[in-house]
């Protein structure tokens, strides 16, 4: 080294020995730090942002010497990707691998939308609307599901020289997902032309005196509206289909929610209605109503019933107060109409009678025969001096006393006559009973009830009849169904031994005795004793003396209606072998 003084001129040298040891390549490959994209490689996945494509991978190695490559950091997909680090050791052979995985958010596909409205109005696609004439252009709201989507709206007559045209127009909303993928919503939008309708409103078309009128009426050559006789003015009120159209009366401007007034005479007053549609005059259409004034009157002034006055109420109804005399079968009507009878060419009303009558001679007097007990509806028509007008319908109601009679006239049970008040026992076993029944009036009407079930011991079976005035009385019948009809043999030691007492014929009334304990808590509803067991040797008279026995032994026990219960004696068998006796009970 020389070292040149600051004068320039002196100079001085040193001499430095540098000893370099021989080199031994090292085999190291281990890392200190991998960054990716920013990153700590190492601390696991990396995710980097949507649309990367590469990443910069930065390496420190433990070893300054020692190389490294990577592979796999660039044309990036969304999702996962393998990022390779391969060190190489400074003895350029050892190597060693680091793997980094980096994350890239997939790119939505999600083409829905969240709202779509044409001109405030949701839809969907597919859907078409209707839209005023002349209309060029519409507002068009959307809202995409996926707030990264994007969305193209065409169609919308916004495009500067591509006005909507009257007719069918398509407007097509494409939404774009992150990923590429598209998706069209189309809406037709109809621009309506202008209307030629020049029909009458469905709902109300036409008010007369704010009454709807029928509109098949109109134009019609024998079709009229009739008013009172009174009527010399009338209010029109006409609305049409369309509410753009134009509405004149007798030539006279009517609005849909305003009436008109017009005066009318007496006979047939024509009404003039004419439908200007938004397409003009040249489409107009005219309608005709005729208004008849008098000659359509179809009322009755008044009526009587046999000179009893009767009252019609809304529907042209009426009822004669009280009822008449049962068997009554004729009545005398006086129908007077509000407009006088037709008589010869002179024009007027036209009374008939269902069922018919017949004239009396007194003036607006009929006969009307062939009533019947209870309710009878005499129809009265008044036709109208217009035949065509619809005629009056009155109806005034008579009622004829009904009968009483509830009086029951047979009654079976099982087939057999049974007599009201009555009890009759039923076989054991017993749990269905017919019954029917028939009663003194042919208009009477008869329940049976108390049938439904049939349970051992009583049952009542209660008849209703129902006169036909509805008045009703009722008839019962006890049924009684035994649980059991056991059968004895109650024997006699002897010639002679007619009695059952403890003492002269113990066998005998042991018999008696163990029947009683097993009936126990029972109902004795009847008892069936032979009356002709005879021991050898015994008179005649000692069967029948044996019955009265068993009969008065029986009768002053306390067993419930042992004393009451139906007592009959019956001849045996001959070869019983004694006084046998059945008890029914329950």
């Amino acid at each position: 080294v020389t070292v040149t003084a600051a004068d320039g001129e002196a100079t001085a040298e040193y001499v430095i020995t540098a000893t370099v040891e021989a080199t031994v390549s090292g085999t190291e490959v281990g890392v200190n730090s991998i960054t990716v994209a920013g990153k700590d490689g190492l601390a696991g996945n990396v995710e980097v942002g949507i649309g990367t494509r590469a990443v910069r991978v930065i390496v420190e190695t433990t070893d300054p010497f020692a190389s490294f490559t990577v592979d796999g950091n660039t044309d990036l997909q969304p999702g996962e990707n393998t990022v390779t680090i391969t060190v190489t050791a400074a003895d350029g052979e050892t190597t060693a691998e680091y793997v980094v995985t980096v994350v890239i958010p997939e790119l939505s596909d999600d083409t829905s939308t969240e709202l779509l409205t044409v001109n405030g109005l949701e839809v969907g696609d597919g859907d078409s609307i209707d839209l005023a004439s002349g209309t060029s252009r519409v507002s068009v709201k959307v809202v995409t599901t996926d707030p990264l989507a994007n969305f193209v709206i065409s169609g919308d007559g916004k495009k500067l020289g591509s006005p909507l045209q009257e007719g069918e127009n398509s407007l097509v909303i494409t939404v774009f997902a992150q990923n590429g993928d598209s998706a069209d919503t189309t809406i037709t939008l109809n621009v309506l032309t202008l209307s030629t309708n020049t029909d009458l409103a469905e709902e109300d078309p036409l008010k007369v005196n704010g009454e709807v009128v029928d509109i098949e009426l109109l134009d019609q050559a024998t079709g009229y509206l009739n008013l009172p006789l009174s009527a010399t003015r009338i209010s029109v009120g006409v609305k049409a289909a369309d509410p753009g159209a134009d509405v004149f009366v007798n030539d006279k401007t009517v609005w849909p929610t305003l009436a008109r007034q017009f005066s009318v005479e007496k006979g047939v007053n024509l009404i003039s209605i004419q439908i200007v549609p938004p397409a003009g005059n040249s489409f107009a259409k005219t309608y005709v109503l005729k208004v008849y004034v008098g000659g359509a009157d179809a009322t009755l002034k008044s009526a009587k019933v046999n000179n009893t006055a009767v009252t019609f109420n809304a529907d042209k109804a009426a009822v004669l107060a009280g009822e008449l005399p049962n068997g009554t079968k004729s009545v005398n009507i006086f129908a007077e109409p509000t407009v006088a009878l037709k008589s010869g060419n002179t024009p007027g009303t036209k009374v008939e009678f269902d069922p018919a009558a017949s004239t009396t001679a007194t003036a607006n007097t009929y006969k009307v025969d062939g009533l019947v007990t209870g309710e009878n509806t005499v129809t009265i028509t008044v036709t109208p001096g217009d035949e065509n007008v619809e005629a009056g319908v009155y109806t005034i109601t008579i009622n004829v006393a009904r009968s009483s009679d509830k009086r029951l006239k047979t009654l079976l049970i099982n087939g057999a006559p049974a007599a009201p008040g009555s009890t009759i026992l039923l076989p054991v076993g017993t749990d269905a009973v017919e019954a029917e029944a028939d009663t003194e009036s042919e208009f009477a009407t008869y329940e049976i009830t108390g049938l439904d079930e049939i349970l051992t011991g009583v049952n009542t079976a209660v008849v209703t009849v129902t006169a036909e005035d509805e008045t009703t009385q009722k008839y019962n019948v006890t049924l009684i169904v035994p649980k059991a009809a056991d059968t004895i043999v109650v024997t006699f030691p002897k010639v002679g031994v007619l009695t059952v007492d403890a003492k002269t014929n113990k066998p005998g009334n042991t018999i008696i005795t163990n029947q009683i304990k097993k009936i126990g808590a029972g109902t004795v509803v009847k008892v069936v004793i032979t009356n002709n067991f005879l021991i050898a040797k015994d008179k005649p008279t000692a069967g029948p003396a044996r019955a009265a026995a068993v009969q008065k032994y029986l009768q002053s026990l306390t067993t419930k209606g042992i004393k009451t219960a139906s007592y009959s004696t019956v001849a045996g068998a001959k070869t019983q072998k004694g006084t046998t006796v059945t008890i029914y009970y329950y």
